[in-house]
């Protein structure tokens, strides 16, 4: 076999495992979304579900708010019957005690006859109210009231909170959750109230280091071609917002200035390559993200210089980006070298001259 046959038919494979490699990442592309949409409708679904389970606490919390609102102003009444009935029954005890001690300023009934001249069932009448009767029906009230009430409601009303039984368990649950309800929604509304007064604070903000050039260059991790495309805009997330901890005011800058908006939050990284050249210069061109020959320098270079069965590696990518930030960049830079050479990482410096050319390779 020539050696032009052996080269034609290893640009017919190349071209084959490509034409899969595509067919492969836009089946793969279309499960990514098929799963983000219906991530997005479960969380729609869990969100519906609490608001929903909130309304119902908060409609059983009323309703066993009035329930125990009841119960109490019935046993305000009952209180203010027994107590008006104790004044009755001391009344009726002081005019014993002065028929027994024989008051001088009393006159006393003639023999066989009531207090006022009536018959002997008067008599009978004052002997029911004598103390130990009293004390017998006092006690025989009690008992009958305390029959007639659930505990854990009269321990309620005489607390002001449930403390004991079923019923108390369960308004501490409702209100523990109720508590926990209201906590969450305050600390959202002062986020959404903090984002705001972060994005008017951004508007127009003036930083003190402004536009600085950074040259980067990572090596792909990914065997897919379609997934090593996805690790550009992933390692630049990744790296603005190890940069956002050194310094929050960091802030990623347009190529040209004015072309596009600043871009403050890492998820706001497009990982559309056409809306990523607004802010990324990228070297290599359509090519950059193929695999490629290990570089070799010096006689290694010259000996395996047609070696065409060598094995090909993973490209290396190079990119031009630039930031504004409040800190020394040099320093943001020393901070963040460590997370993004985890990441592959290989470049990582501000470029003396403030240019966006970048090498391809």
């Amino acid at each position: 076999m020539s050696t032009a046959e052996a080269r034609l038919r290893e640009r017919e494979r190349k071209k084959q495992l490509e034409e899969e490699e595509k067919a492969a990442a836009a089946t793969l592309q279309r499960e990514k979304e098929a799963a983000e949409k219906r991530e997005r409708e479960e969380k729609k679904k869990a969100r519906d579900h609490e608001r929903k389970r909130e309304e119902e606490a908060a409609k059983a919390k009323a309703a066993e708010a009035a329930k125990a609102a009841e119960a109490a102003a019935a046993a305000a009444e009952e209180e203010k019957m027994e107590a008006t009935s104790d004044v009755e029954e001391n009344t009726g005890d002081h005019i014993d005690e002065m028929n027994q001690s024989g008051d001088p300023q009393r006159p006393t009934p003639p023999v066989g006859r009531g207090l006022f001249g009536d018959s002997d069932e008067d008599d009978d009448v004052n002997a029911s109210k004598s103390p130990v009767k009293k004390k017998k029906r006092k006690e025989k009230k009690k008992k009958k009231k305390k029959e007639g009430q659930q505990p854990e409601v009269a321990s309620v009303l005489k607390a002001g909170k449930y403390t004991t039984g079923a019923a108390a368990e369960q308004l501490k649950k409702e209100t523990e959750a109720k508590e926990r309800a209201d906590k969450a929604r305050e600390k959202a509304a002062l986020k959404e109230k903090e984002e705001e007064e972060r994005k008017k604070k951004r508007e127009n903000y003036v930083h003190e280091f402004k536009r600085n050039v950074v040259e980067c260059s990572f090596v792909c991790t990914q065997e897919e071609i379609n997934l090593r495309y996805n690790e550009l805009p992933s390692n630049i997330r990744l790296l603005l917002k190890n940069m956002q901890k050194v310094d929050k005011m960091v802030c990623m800058e347009p190529v040209v200035a004015g072309d596009a908006e600043r871009i403050w939050e890492p998820t706001s990284v497009p990982y559309d390559h056409t809306d990523l050249g607004e802010y990324v210069v990228q070297g290599g061109g359509v090519k950059a993200f193929e695999l490629k020959k290990p570089k070799k320098y010096g006689k290694k270079a010259e000996e395996n210089a047609e070696d065409e069965d060598e094995e090909l590696v993973l490209p290396e990518i190079y990119f031009t980006w630039s930031f504004s930030s409040d800190k020394d960049p040099l320093k943001i830079m020393d901070r963040v070298a460590g997370e993004w050479g985890k990441v592959g990482g290989r470049k990582l410096y501000v470029k003396k001259i403030q240019s966006f050319t970048t090498v391809s390779v």
